[in-house]
């Protein structure tokens, strides 16, 4: 199995790549925005650089690839977002949830998008 590292991250107008935007504007501005919201001020506020809200950005960045995304790179932040979305719902971090949504959506996405990838 040969895997291709040479991959770019665009900004484009495909499902992908919104999604993906999505996930990173979630990351760097929404989940902060969240957590001072619910009263998490400094220094309980878990920011960009902990693992939950990068995990979440880094599903965001895998769906701007421009060519096909190699899968066995999505299998640690995947494991990583269903432990983390339990450790959300145990500590009561309400920004943490869409770890799952970004983890199960993201690698799903990523399939379907070197499904119909012509670039290897």
């Amino acid at each position: 199995m040969k895997i291709n590292f040479r991959i770019g991250f665009r900004l484009s107008g495909d499902i992908y790549s919104l999604i993906g935007s999505f996930f990173v504007v979630y990351a760097l501005a929404i989940y902060p925005l969240i957590g001072m919201y619910l009263g998490h001020g400094y220094p309980r506020l878990p920011t960009f650089g902990l693992p939950c809200p990068t995990t979440i950005f880094t599903f965001g960045i895998f769906l701007m690839a421009d060519k096909k995304f190699p899968l066995v790179l999505t299998v640690i932040p995947l494991i990583w977002s269903i432990i983390g979305v339990f450790a959300a719902f145990l500590l009561g971090i309400t920004e943490d949830y869409m770890i799952l949504v970004a983890g199960v959506a993201g690698t799903v996405l990523i399939i379907i998008k070197n499904r119909k990838s012509t670039d290897s």
